[in-house]
Formats: C-alpha cells, sequence, structure tokens
C-alpha cells in the first residue's frame, strides 16, 4: 500500500482539491472528489470505479468540466502543486497585462476626446460657448 495524492479540479470552483489516502482508498477519493459525501446511485458508484481504475493505470482523468491526477510520492505531489502555482502566477500576469493595456487605450481615448474638443472649440470660434452650452 502506497500513499498518493489525488489532485482534482472542478472547472466552476476556484482553486484545486486535493485527497491524501492510501492507493487501496482511491475509489473513497475519487467518489469525494466527484460527488462529494452524499448519496451517489448505481451509475455514479460504476463511474466511481471506472475512474478509480483509469487513474490507477494513466495517473490522470479528464472531464468535460474538470480533471482528477495521481501523484505518487511526495516530490511528484509538489512538483504538481508548484505547476499549479506557476500556471496561475502566469495567468495572473496575463490578466495584468490585459488590464494594463485596457488602461492604455482608455487614457488615449481621453486625450484623443481632449484634442477633439479642443479642435471643434478653434473651429467654431466666437461661436464655440454657445455650442458647448447647448452640449453640456
Amino acid at each position: 500500500m502506497t500513499e498518493v495524492a489525488l489532485f482534482y479540479k472542478i472547472d466552476a470552483e476556484p482553486g484545486f482539491g486535493l485527497t491524501i489516502c492510501r492507493d487501496d482508498e482511491i475509489d473513497g477519493a475519487v467518489r469525494e472528489a466527484l460527488f462529494g459525501k452524499g448519496d451517489i446511485t448505481a451509475e455514479n458508484a460504476t463511474e466511481i470505479r471506472e475512474t478509480a481504475a483509469e487513474l490507477l493505470t494513466s495517473g490522470r482523468v479528464d472531464f468535460e468540466d474538470g480533471w482528477l491526477d495521481l501523484r505518487n510520492g511526495m516530490a511528484d505531489a509538489i512538483a504538481f502543486v508548484v505547476e499549479r502555482l506557476n500556471e496561475a502566477r502566469d495567468d495572473e500576469r496575463f490578466s495584468d497585462q490585459r488590464r494594463a493595456d485596457e488602461q492604455v487605450r482608455a487614457n488615449a481615448s481621453v486625450i484623443r476626446y481632449g484634442q477633439l474638443r479642443q479642435a471643434l472649440i478653434e473651429a467654431l470660434g466666437d461661436k464655440a460657448a454657445v455650442v458647448l452650452a447647448v452640449a453640456n
């Protein structure tokens, strides 16, 4: 019997989960990851058994809305966590850059609006005060 780390992710929820168990307890860990502690149907029980068997064979199962990943040993589990943290950091950096780019575009729009407004005032000359009063 070997200690294993079962990582799981449901896309609708933030972050990911972790269950530490022995390899002979993998069915229970998969059940909890997929269905929580509530009641399950016979169909769910079959899915749990099949998923646990696939995990023990391949180490990973992907679903439409998430994944399960089985890691053996502390070094493998830590490497997996570090990889996920690096992905999260990269996603945050991308989001930060996108927000910065949007702010630059917004600032450019404000400057362009000011320039166009000033050009209109200059083009209207003496009538600018009347037009601006009506516009505001």
